[in-house]
């Protein structure tokens, strides 16, 4: 079933509150996640290496914070800088590695050889975090793990972003409304409906379209196609 979605980039304070929220929960549920491994262990070794990954948690958010708050201070200009698509998905993994989903999960990434694009880093962390971390919570109950794709091109004059999952899926009525703000298509996960909403706003600012193709007990495709910048 395929989904046009008509970006909204209207500006709202309140709204980019509750954004730059949603951006650093994650780094924040990985390292209380971790202290609570490491307060239930009995093994010196086991906490002194979760402590160490608690800690290379705590300076990534720091360094999110920092980006976060430099993008405040100077207007929201977004830097252009080469995109390590490769890069950006490990560290997405490694941000993710307390959730539970992530255990048997496998993450393939494809890049198109020679690809020199340039955009901010930032907003694709983001749009990419969001889809992985979507396909690890909505996981096909029946499927033996979880698979993600994440395949990167040239795409005529612009780049072609799709991150295809073998998950739930979604019905078309859902797949129409679940860019809308505080929409959550399963109650029964916590969260406030911001993810995907999250990812229209920063494709909109990349200047790009998305869409989405699911089947229910099958999966879903999200595609985003962008300019193409070298600068």
């Amino acid at each position: 079933m395929l989904s046009n979605i008509e970006l909204d980039v209207s500006p709202d304070p309140t709204e980019t509150i509750y954004l730059l929220a949603h951006d650093i929960k994650s780094p924040i549920n990985r390292i209380k996640g971790l202290l609570e491994i490491a307060k239930s262990s009995t093994c010196p070794n086991e906490i002194q290496n979760i402590l160490e990954m608690a800690l290379y948690s705590s300076e990534n958010l720091r360094s999110k914070v920092d980006t976060l708050l430099n993008k405040a201070v100077n207007g929201h200009q977004e830097p252009h800088e080469f995109i390590d698509f490769e890069r950006i998905v490990e560290d997405i993994r490694e941000s993710l590695s307390a959730v539970e989903s992530m255990n048997d999960a496998k993450i393939i990434v494809r890049v198109e050889n020679d690809l020199n694009y340039y955009s901010s880093p930032v907003l694709h962390y983001s749009i990419l975090h969001n889809l992985i971390e979507n396909a690890l919570k909505y996981r096909r109950p029946t499927a033996d793990s979880v698979v993600v794709i994440v395949s990167i091109s040239r795409s005529g004059d612009g780049l072609s972003l799709t991150v295809s999952d073998n998950g739930s899926g979604m019905d078309a009525e859902t797949t129409s409304k679940i860019f809308n703000k505080s929409y959550r298509a399963d109650t029964t996960h916590h969260g406030h409906g911001l993810g995907l909403f999250l990812v229209q706003k920063n494709v909109a600012k990349l200047g790009g379209t998305i869409e989405v193709e699911s089947q229910v007990d099958t999966g879903s495709t999200f595609t985003i196609v962008l300019p193409y910048c070298t600068c």
